[in-house]
Order: structure tokens, then sequence, then C-alpha cells
């Protein structure tokens, strides 16, 4: 079981691997590509193809506790049809709208295991992801869809450059 979210795109091109580590790099995250060892296992080396699954790791982490997983795969018709019949109650009509623009499915993954660390990599993600691509964003932990602002609005702590403890002022 994993805590997913969902990044619906407008942008038709896969967002290079550049842009998203420089997005995040922008928020004040330190982070790292890396291509998914099973991928990885079944692909050759010499494709030029745009990346299709990874791994952002955050720099300096040796293991999987501060380890994400991310993909993409086209968003066509008959995605959208599913996903109206399963979201029919949740889907309001600017993320309908936003649905019916979108061209690419973006998913951020990582592990339940309580890691603050890896959940602001999660969310930054996410938002850098709907920033680049122009995309709605669905929680499937809530299975609530968002604009960016209200994605934001909603996790707000873990967009401070800082999240670590609170400073008392006297």
């Amino acid at each position: 079981m994993s805590r997913d979210i969902d990044i619906f795109a407008s942008r038709a091109s896969i967002i290079p691997q550049e842009e998203i580590l420089s997005a995040l790099r922008a928020r004040g995250i330190s982070v790292q590509w890396r291509t998914d060892p099973f991928v990885a296992a079944f692909s050759r080396r010499t494709r030029k193809r745009p990346w299709r699954a990874s791994q952002l790791v955050l720099e300096g982490d040796e293991g999987s506790e501060s380890t994400i997983d991310i993909t993409n795969q086209p968003f066509d018709g008959e995605s959208l049809s599913s996903l109206k019949e399963t979201y029919s109650v949740e889907i309001n009509q600017k993320a309908l709208k936003a649905l019916e623009d979108a061209r690419v499915r973006y998913q951020v993954s990582a592990g339940w295991t309580s890691n603050r660390s890896r959940e602001r990599l999660l969310i930054n993600a996410a938002d850098a992801l709907s920033e680049l691509g122009d995309g709605v964003i669905l929680d499937n932990t809530t299975n609530r869809f968002y604009e960016r602002a209200a994605f934001r609005s909603q996790h707000l702590a873990y967009f401070q450059k800082n999240t670590g403890r609170r400073r008392s002022h006297k």
C-alpha cells in the first residue's frame, strides 16, 4: 500500500527531469533523480525516449526512507471516462474541465510509513508537476481534486523551506 497523488497535466510533452529537479530545488529541496530499478532492468540504456518511471531521492539519503516513485502515462478519453465514473461525486466543474484538457497523468507515490521529509518531497513534487504541466491534482488518500492553489493551501506546512521545529517568539 502506498500514498499516491495523481497530477493530470494539460502539457502534452513529458516534463523533463531537469525541469522537475530545478522546480524542487527552487522550493528548497535538495533531490536526486534515480532510475527506477525495475524499469532499468527491462530497458535499454541507449533509448532516447522520455522517462516513464523513476525515483526522487533526497540528497544524501542512501536508503529508501526518503524515496518517492514518480511515473507518467498518456491520459486519453478512455481514461477520462473511467475517472469520471469512479469519481462522479468528487469531480467539480473546474476539475472536470482540467481533466478534459489533460494529456499526461503523473503519479507520485510513497510508502505509508510516517516520514515528514518524504511527505514534504511528495507534496512538493505534486505541486511542481501541477505547476510545470498546468494540471489538476487528485489526492488518492482523500479522493479529493485540487487546483494547485487549493492544494498548496491544504498542505501549507510542507512548503516552508525550513520544516523543522517552530521557533518561539519571546
